[in-house]
């Protein structure tokens, strides 16, 4: 059994690049439930799992694919935690994304509308599929 690597911090352009290269990376929206009602917007096909309910949902969490944590923290607390727990599941390449959802926002790249509390179609668009908000 591969030693348990730890959750890597990864900036939006770092995490954007998994999704122009085909790793369809799972972004996991960790935000608390004030943060995420008040907000319009997701990262594309985020799976949506408050950090404090993911341990009784973490076989919701696809294996096999890189997953990026991201919260509304400007110190990624709460991604950070989430990232913790999904390496004790023994999950693999784990990155929590420098300065969240507000830092993927103010660089520009890609949202989409939010679905519903538990959304997901566990599938990032290409890049080609999606455009930057406007």
């Amino acid at each position: 059994m591969p030693l348990p690597v730890e959750p890597k911090r990864i900036t939006p352009d770092e995490a954007w690049a998994l999704v122009e290269e085909g790793r369809e990376p799972v972004f996991i929206d960790t935000r608390n439930p004030a943060h995420w009602e008040k907000s319009e917007h997701q990262i594309p096909g985020s799976l949506r799992i408050w950090r404090m309910e993911l341990e009784e949902r973490v076989g919701e969490v696809p294996r096999g694919r890189p997953l990026v944590t991201y919260c509304a923290c400007h110190y990624e607390h709460s991604s950070t935690r989430a990232a913790l727990i999904l390496e004790e599941y023994d999950f693999r390449e784990i990155h929590i994304l420098v300065g969240g959802f507000k830092a993927w926002c103010d660089r520009g790249l890609p949202l989409e509308k939010k679905h519903s509390a538990l959304s997901s179609q566990l599938r990032i668009p290409a890049a080609h599929e999606v455009s930057p908000p406007s």
